[in-house]
């Protein structure tokens, strides 16, 4: 989540950013009257140095806490396939901090290996009743839809939320 949060950041303050390859947009510059998205000295006050790929946290959690979203790790979607590939892939998976059963997309394993790059993003103010990221265990006869490089469908994996309205 904190690396989404980096990104949005790039995007929202128009910065060149070599973390998470987001050019100069600017976006924050057609809504600076809307409460939700105005640059603050909350956020002013940090010393962002993008183009180093360098956010603080703390400027992250501003980010999320400004926009509402929800970032509970126990609602976080998670699979069983990507801990399994990770472990079977090795490469740059094994010098991964974050959990493999968040992961999204399974990518080169030489670099930059599985990661987690799909999101749903709900607001602070959903029940969340379930979430999943679909990437079965190889030995589920629905492996086949993802399978391994070649993908027979996509890099990506399908990644999911179950809400109550």
């Amino acid at each position: 989540m904190k690396r989404l949060a980096a990104n949005l950041l790039c995007v929202l303050l128009g910065r060149n950013c070599a973390r998470c390859g987001v050019g100069d947009v600017g976006l924050l510059d057609s809504f600076r009257t809307a409460d939700d998205l105005t640059v603050t000295p909350e956020t002013e006050q940090y010393d962002v140095d993008t183009a180093r790929g360098e956010l603080p946290d703390e400027l992250v959690d501003v980010v999320l806490l400004r926009l509402g979203v929800r970032e509970d790790d126990e609602d976080t979607p998670a699979s069983a396939g990507g801990p399994q590939q990770a472990e079977l892939q090795g490469g740059a998976n094994t010098t991964h901090r974050s959990d493999p059963a968040f992961d999204t997309a399974d990518f080169a394993d030489t670099a930059p290996g599985n990661l987690r790059a799909d999101y749903v993003l709900p607001s602070r103010q959903m029940e969340i009743e379930q979430s999943r990221v679909f990437w079965p265990l190889n030995t589920s006869p629905l492996f086949r839809l993802v399978g391994t490089f070649p993908f027979p469908s996509s890099d990506h994996r399908l990644v999911w939320i179950d809400v109550e309205v």
